[in-house]
């Protein structure tokens, strides 16, 4: 026989409706349920209420949380799966008690409302998580916010103006995903978690010098036919 949710709560300190929460977020498994009303917790649920509250301390959202239980179910270590999220999703460790509300973030980049709203009709804003169906803007939002952002309308531009980041960044990311699909075929889980690591380092390693490099040429063929048209008015 389990334990009942007061006993669970008893033994880890969460309040029972924490961890019912936790329940229906799939973050526990589902007690044996012996009536409408009564439950038992398999005792696995202490170790890990102890291991959310570790990754809690680390400042770990819920959302970052799941996924991690979600590969140590796997098989994968605490360790190896804390990697791979701070490589796919990008929070560092600490970062997630400085999430912003919507109001913090319209307060931290100047933007209104309704510039809020016009970047969100386009999709062009991206909060780093939503728990509870509320958006929470991090660090990277904040600096998108006040220095691409904000300055889109103060030069009177509309949003969808560069909506072509999100068409061509969406098929690059679906290729990205294709590829990593194909290489990890038929492999094993801790040999996938490896590569899935320096995969993603190289993604976002080429993703930025692809960018810049194309950017770089462009400007100089510009640079060059410019030079020509004035060398041929001579």
């Amino acid at each position: 026989m389990g334990m009942k949710v007061g006993q669970v709560a008893k033994l880890t300190g969460f309040p029972a409706s924490t961890i019912r929460y936790y329940v229906k977020e799939g973050l526990l498994q589902e007690p044996e349920k012996v009536n409408k009303k009564m439950g038992y917790y398999d005792e696995s649920c202490i170790e890990r209420l102890k291991t959310i509250q570790k990754l809690q301390e680390k400042r770990f959202p819920l959302s970052s949380i799941k996924n991690i239980l979600d590969r140590v179910d796997q098989g994968i270590s605490l360790e190896e799966a804390e990697a791979v999220e701070d490589a796919v999703f990008g929070l560092p460790i600490g970062e997630a008690d400085r999430l912003l509300d919507r109001e913090e973030y319209m307060e931290m980049t100047g933007l209104t409302r309704y510039e809020l709203e016009e970047l969100e009709k386009v999709g062009l804003i991206m909060p780093f998580i939503s728990e509870k169906g509320q958006a929470r803007y991090d660090p990277e939002d904040v600096m998108m916010g006040k220095n691409v952002f904000k300055m889109i309308f103060k030069l009177n531009l509309s949003p969808k103006e560069i909506e072509f980041y999100l068409t061509l960044g969406r098929e690059i990311t679906q290729r990205e995903h294709a590829l990593r699909k194909k290489i990890i075929r038929n492999m094993a889980v801790t040999e996938n978690l490896k590569l899935t690591l320096d995969l993603t380092s190289a993604a976002n390693m080429s993703r930025g010098y692809f960018l810049r490099r194309l950017f770089q040429r462009q400007a100089q063929e510009i640079i060059n036919n410019s030079k020509k048209r004035k060398v041929n008015k001579a």
